[in-house]
């Protein structure tokens, strides 16, 4: 039996972060809130002596002729070793034989691409349509690249970000996430800013789009990545208080805030 194999170069020369990417998310999500999606949970392992975490995920668009099995893992201690953080691969499967087609070992790239890329869906959906400003807590690549998808669908000119580091949000105001390639609208300026008070981040982005200079503001539409909803609901709380704060989880455990 012979099985196609793809690796991350061949990946990435196929499939950016675009506007025809974040469509197949929007499609996606409608899919899938419409009943047509077999998407069963996730499973998880945690490796709590080495610090990291392995999720298998999968799903079936009804009518489909392939479903996808998806390994990604996340091993932050792996810098120490100079090697990548995140890694991960895709089985593609025939949905009639349930043989293995072909393999994606695409390093978690179609992971990042697909966590921005709904990113960019629920900011078109829900943040208010003149947003031009965005704050970053996390200097990462995927707050680079939420950067960049939100860039597409709203006309961002002003950025903030904020790192565990000076360092890291220094690189990112000076331009190094620009190896992702942004889209812009308009010219995007970073500036370097530090939110009052408490705040969870260990290096998981937030972006958030409103028309203020200021985090928190009324009105503000927060896109949060992470699935630990009560310590974020927590941290956030003590950030804004005593501001409401209304969280809803969409079904990739992305968690989307209200300001008011």
């Amino acid at each position: 039996m012979d099985v196609n194999i793809i690796h991350e170069k061949e990946i990435r020369k196929a499939i950016s972060l675009d506007r025809r990417t974040i469509a197949a998310a929007e499609s996606a999500f409608i899919k899938y809130a419409s009943g047509d999606v077999v998407m069963p949970p996730v499973m998880q392992v945690l490796v709590d002596e080495f610090g990291g975490q392995s999720c298998v995920k999968a799903g079936h668009m009804k009518g489909d002729p392939f479903f996808v099995i998806k390994l990604a893992s996340l091993f932050p201690r792996n810098q120490l070793l100079k090697l990548p953080n995140s890694s991960g691969l895709s089985l593609i499967v025939n949905a009639q034989t349930g043989v293995v087609d072909t393999i994606l070992f695409d390093n978690g790239y179609l992971t990042a691409i697909r966590t921005a890329a709904a990113g960019a869906v629920s900011a078109k959906c829900l943040s208010r349509s003149d947003a031009s400003s965005v704050a970053l807590i996390g200097a990462g690549n995927q707050a680079r690249l939420q950067l960049n998808a939100l860039s597409i669908v709203r006309d961002i000119q002003s950025v903030s970000v904020w790192s565990h580091t000076d360092a890291s949000s220094q690189r990112f105001a000076e331009g190094d996430g620009g190896s992702v390639g942004y889209h812009r609208n308009g010219s995007i300026e970073c500036a370097i800013s530090r939110p009052a008070g408490g705040y969870y981040s260990h290096d998981h982005p937030l972006t958030r789009a409103d028309n203020s200079g200021r985090l928190g503001k009324a009105g503000a539409y927060i896109l949060r990545l992470s699935g630990q909803m009560r310590r974020v609901k927590q941290s956030w709380r003590q950030i804004w208080s005593p501001r409401r704060i209304t969280i809803s989880v969409t079904p990739t455990n992305n968690a989307n805030y209200w300001v008011s």
